[in-house]
């Protein structure tokens, strides 16, 4: 029988194909170990580029460690690997969210770092001819 997917796999052996993913986070290191461990086995995830907030008060370094150790290719990257600075004030990299910082404006930010993070990220994992990818967010 014929199958997408074979219930009787060794959960141990290599997947014939494996999924890349553009991780955004910020402050999400309570949920990272489940979601790289479900993300990990199910897809199969083997290949991560992670961009870190800039605002976030936490490091998920240490986490994403534990899955390099298992296999996992883990990239991390600082807004100087992937940012382009745009045409608005907000879009430009030494700009900076004040208490006087519109709210509108601070979420335009967020977007526009999405939108450059993941043109980099997705542009970079097809030079390394990666090809089923995702794109994440987790604090969506």
């Amino acid at each position: 029988m014929d199958s997408a997917l074979d219930l009787n796999m060794n959960p141990h052996e290599e997947a014939s194909f494996s999924w890349s993913a553009c991780l955004l986070i910020k402050d999400n290191n309570i949920i990272l170990p489940e979601w790289l461990a479900y993300h990990y086995t199910v897809l199969p995830l083997r290949r991560l580029v992670v961009a870190i907030d800039p605002a976030s008060n936490t490091d998920p370094s240490p986490i994403l460690t534990l899955y390099e150790s298992i296999g996992m290719n883990i990239t991390i990257w600082d807004e100087g690997k992937y940012w382009v600075n745009g045409q608005r004030d907000h879009e430009k990299k030494d700009w900076h969210i004040t208490n006087d910082t519109p709210p509108l404006y601070a979420q335009d930010r967020l977007v526009y770092r999405q939108k450059v993070f993941y043109h980099a990220c997705l542009k970079q994992l097809k030079k390394e001819n990666r090809t089923w990818t995702t794109v994440i967010d987790t604090g969506k």
